[in-house]
């Protein structure tokens, strides 16, 4: 960890764990190492990390070429995109590496002429739906459960687009995305290209809608905390600035205004991946590493992995862990501050985290002591939901079955056993994102018979499902 004079921070403003290093988790072959980092020291930290997984030699491919895009599963596993491999790596806390998605970016015949045809940026729909940005296909694709591919975004005003890079969505299911034209074997000599400018897309509707070309090679893309304002980093070497929009509610944005300039910095590479965390601090992949500004936009101080970093996400079930995707290295860094996560639960106003605090019982009555014995006590057998509900004890089998309303999912929890899902799609089943929070059950019940009733937010029915797993609607009007 490195701080940045001479606009830093009073001490406490940032706190990025007592232990304050970074760990290598997997590693692949190769990678370039920039020579200087604009400041007259080596350009990365001579820290070691802890390494704590090198893959077996051909085991996913062989090895990581340029790692981009990283993306935790609320599952409890992290995606990333190799965009020179053309594939996309699922990563586990155990340390397995595996491949999740070859031809993940490009299915041409004339991929040797790409140096990244795969997929870049990688997110998940308020659903929890993969959305992917596709390098060679010059596309934005989201992936069904099924396993089917849905474009979202393939052309602007009837002319392809160049190649996507990073995006994210609002709470509302809007997609913001990125286009500079890295993915095209000659940039932006591409013959291939067809837009004559870098574009910022609205995704909404069905409609794609250009919001800005101010920038040449827009790239990361974040929201802040109150989705009232949009950045964007810019890769271009003339021009390091990470700018700041303000967004309106039908999701356009408009004064455009530089938030942080990195031009100074002499290190031969530019802007990269945007996170936020839950206070609104920015963190942008710069020349130097990992830059963590302020809601103002002061420098605080930066993180700087032994490799390149050109992405990262907020990961674990608390949301405090960084990983970071460097050339060929995976990293991980435990905060002491949580991130804004895509997803089932990214920026619901109405399901915000409570403060943790401890359990309480109050007796009011003497009665109370029929109930509640005194020794009694309140334990969390479970974790990590977007927002638990409608729970139903299944006396025949011993477990419980709930609701996460945000997930939408089913889960069955039993002592000794955990918890597993047993119904995905619990309350919507539409192709289309769920434009609110909840698309998923609430209540749930056991009929005279045992099956399972449940209250279906998103389809807005009452189902009942069968012994054999079907799903019958009991009544929707």
């Amino acid at each position: 960890l490195r701080h940045q004079r001479p606009d830093l921070e009073p001490a406490g403003q940032l706190h990025l764990g007592p232990v304050g290093h970074a760990r290598l988790l997997s590693h692949g072959r190769g990678g370039r190492r920039p020579a200087d980092d604009g400041h007259g020291g080596p350009a990365r930290s001579r820290a070691r990390p802890d390494r704590a997984a090198r893959r077996p030699a051909g085991e996913a491919g062989g090895g990581f070429q340029f790692i981009e895009g990283p993306i935790w599963h609320p599952d409890g596993y992290l995606l990333f995109s190799d965009p020179n491999a053309n594939t996309i790596y699922r990563w586990t806390p155990e340390g397995s590496v595996s491949v999740f998605r070859s031809k993940s970016g490009y299915t041409g015949t004339d991929i040797a002429e790409y140096h990244q045809p795969g997929s870049n940026g990688l997110t998940l729909d308020p659903n929890g739906l993969l959305t992917i940005d596709e390098h060679g296909n010059r596309r934005v694709t989201r992936l069904e459960r099924t396993g089917k591919i849905t474009v979202l975004a393939d052309r602007y005003d009837g002319k392809r687009l160049n190649s996507p890079n990073d995006l994210v969505y609002r709470s509302d299911g809007a997609l913001y995305f990125t286009d500079p034209p890295f993915g095209l074997p000659k940039a932006f000599d591409d013959p291939r290209k067809e837009l004559p400018f870098s574009g910022v897309y609205l995704v909404k509707d069905g409609q794609v809608t250009l919001l800005t070309k101010d920038l040449t090679g827009p790239n990361g893309i974040a929201f802040s905390p109150d989705e009232r304002y949009l950045y964007v980093s810019n890769w271009d070497l003339k021009q390091k600035v990470l700018m700041r929009y303000d967004v309106a509610g039908d999701g356009t944005i408009s004064h455009g205004q530089v938030f942080h300039d990195f031009s100074r910095l002499a290190e031969p590479v530019a802007l990269d991946g945007i996170k936020v965390d839950e206070r609104g601090n920015v963190y942008v992949s710069a020349p130097g590493g990992v830059w963590i500004l302020s809601p103002e936009g002061k420098a605080l101080g930066r993180i700087v992995p032994p490799e390149h970093d050109a992405n990262f996400a907020w990961g674990d079930a608390d949301g405090k862990a960084l990983y970071l995707t460097a050339s060929t290295g995976l990293y991980r860094i435990r905060l002491d501050v949580a991130g804004v996560r895509p997803g089932a639960t990214q920026h619901a106003a109405q399901l915000q985290p409570r403060p943790p605090r401890e359990p309480i019982i109050t007796r009011l009555d003497p009665r109370f002591d029929r109930l509640v014995a005194a020794g009694a006590r309140l334990e969390k057998i479970v974790d990590d939901h977007g927002w638990a509900e409608g729970p139903v004890w299944v006396r025949d089998g011993g477990y419980l079955l709930f609701s996460d309303v945000v997930k939408n999912r089913i889960y069955k929890w039993k002592s000794g056993e955990g918890e597993r899902v047993v119904l995905e799609q619990s309350g919507y089943s539409g192709t289309a994102p769920f434009a609110g929070p909840e698309p998923g059950s609430n209540g749930l019940a056991l009929d005279p018979s045992g099956r399972l009733v449940f209250a279906q937010h998103g389809d807005r029915q009452i189902s009942r499902r069968e012994p054999e797993g079907r799903i019958v609607p009991l009544f929707e009007r």
